[in-house]
């Protein structure tokens, strides 16, 4: 398992189908105003050169090491004490309406843009910031849907992550594909330390057996 390091101080139970809940999706064909990221203009509408017709751009966050776990608010969350020294969740995402990208080639241009974040209580952000050109691959779980081939480190600042075990953290997901389309959601997770004796903030309740992995654990492999 691994962990985390820097970051600045701009403010700023699982399912196999789709979540119920909104994702707070931002629609393809729509212009938003992000707080903490300047995407370059909006796809779809009038005079953009892009169809307006076709599913609408969605996103979805989850866990998972390897195959796509979805996270629910409230949900508790390993964040993880890497051998050397750092601090991480990790995290997964799945897609629909967007350009997928080829999840043989990260890095690659044509691959969506895949940002995560996270948030401590008052809004600061603790992550060590991170712009990911990922591809997706169709979810083998539910049609329509494209998926990260396995689960990605968010490294934590190392100066700040044992100030999360117990509390509330968001945890936010931002992607916009080669066309200009985005997609994003948030969900609001407990953080707890792995291994147990890392810190404070586990449960005896939510810690289950002792030989049981923990949601994110890494012990099978890296993403």
């Amino acid at each position: 398992m691994y962990r985390a390091t820097e970051v600045s101080d701009r403010r700023d139970p699982r399912v196999a189908a789709p979540s119920s809940r909104l994702p707070r999706p931002w629609i393809a064909s729509t212009c938003v105003a992000l707080t903490w990221l300047a995407f370059a203009g909006c796809s779809g509408g009038p005079g953009s050169g892009e169809p307006d017709a076709g599913p609408v751009a969605m996103a979805e966050l989850g866990t998972g090491m390897f195959d796509f776990e979805r996270l629910a608010d409230g949900q508790v969350l390993d964040l993880i004490s890497g051998p050397q020294g750092g601090f991480h969740f990790v995290v997964h995402a799945r897609m629909r309406g967007l350009t997928p990208g080829d999840p043989r080639q990260p890095g690659l241009p044509e691959n969506p843009t895949t940002i995560f974040r996270a948030l401590d209580e008052n809004g600061v952000r603790v992550d060590v910031p991170e712009l990911r050109q990922l591809g997706y691959a169709p979810d083998p779980q539910v049609g329509g849907w494209y998926a990260l081939p396995s689960g990605r480190i968010l490294l934590i600042d190392n100066l700040r992550a044992r100030t999360l075990y117990g509390r509330r953290v968001t945890i936010e997901l931002q992607l916009q594909d080669s066309a200009g389309r985005m997609a994003g959601d948030t969900v609001r997770i407990t953080a707890v330390a792995f291994p147990p004796d890392a810190g404070p903030g586990r449960d005896p309740v939510d810690a289950g057996p002792a030989d049981a992995a923990p949601a994110g654990d890494s012990r099978a492999g890296q993403p």
